[in-house]
């Protein structure tokens, strides 16, 4: 479809789109704010093209998205897209722009191909137990996130970054992948983490958490600033190895002194 995708006439807002099954491409601006739009299952909704455009959905819940543009399509800010599928960002795309915007991701068993992009919020929250996998490429999230009780993030063979102040974790971080935590709010000791969790210190210090580990731990500083990662008072509980490295000019120190850490 080139061009835009709303409702138009004089309905009042008694306008209804029903979407199909099949994939709906689309050029310009998307805006379900004047009907009601519902997405069947299996139903694509891609943005293309070279043209910028705008997402506002209001109540409105997609099945998949897909962006694949050449041109920065902007989420509508304070507002949330709510996702009952798979969420892909083709790498090649023009970087979306998502400032102030929340992604909440409902479905039991879904997708996340972030394009090597940065959301601002993640929320993962199906009505019932549900797991999203991070897979295919890397994702961020600049503000919160929020993986609710009984849900997963699933890390395949990628790495999620997140560098916002609010990790919510009362769920599960789990998989083969990453998970990078570069906030200097200290880590949540709720939760389960049993995928690799590194510890980057680019922007700040950090502590490590008194909390159990389920996978490797990395400390790491990819900056040019010298950092330092601090055990927390308490027990700390490793199944596996704990990694050191810097990988620009500045260094990296874990320190277990300044605190009294007692390691199982």
């Amino acid at each position: 479809m080139t061009g835009d995708l709303d409702f138009t006439g004089t309905g009042s807002g008694q306008e209804t789109i029903n979407s199909g099954t099949n994939a709906w491409s689309v050029t310009g601006n998307v805006n379900f704010t004047a009907g009601t739009y519902t997405a069947t299952n299996g139903n694509t909704l891609r943005l293309v093209g070279g043209s910028a455009g705008a997402l506002t959905l209001s109540t409105s819940t997609l099945q998949n998205l897909e962006i694949s543009a050449s041109a920065a399509k902007t989420f509508a800010s304070g507002a949330t897209t709510t996702i009952n599928g798979n969420f892909t960002i083709i790498s090649t795309s023009t970087a979306p722009v998502f400032t102030g915007t929340t992604i909440l991701m409902t479905s039991t068993s879904a997708t996340l191909a972030g394009g090597g992009m940065t959301l601002n919020n993640l929320t993962i929250d199906p009505s019932s137990a549900g797991t999203i996998t991070a897979q295919t490429s890397n994702a961020g999230v600049s503000g919160e996130l929020n993986i609710a009780s009984g849900d997963t993030l699933s890390i395949g063979s990628v790495t999620v970054t997140h560098s916002g102040a609010t990790l919510t974790l009362n769920g599960t971080i789990s998989g083969s992948g990453t998970f990078e935590y570069q906030s200097a709010t200290t880590f949540p000791t709720s939760g389960t983490v049993s995928s690799t969790l590194r510890f980057n210190a680019v922007s700040n210090a950090q502590t490590l958490p008194s909390r159990a580990y389920g996978g490797a731990i990395e400390v790491s500083n990819t900056g040019a600033t010298n950092r330092t990662v601090t055990f927390a008072t308490g027990t700390y509980s490793f199944p596996s190895n704990i990694y050191l490295f810097a990988s620009s000019s500045g260094n990296i120190t874990l320190d277990a002194s300044t605190n009294t850490a007692t390691g199982t």
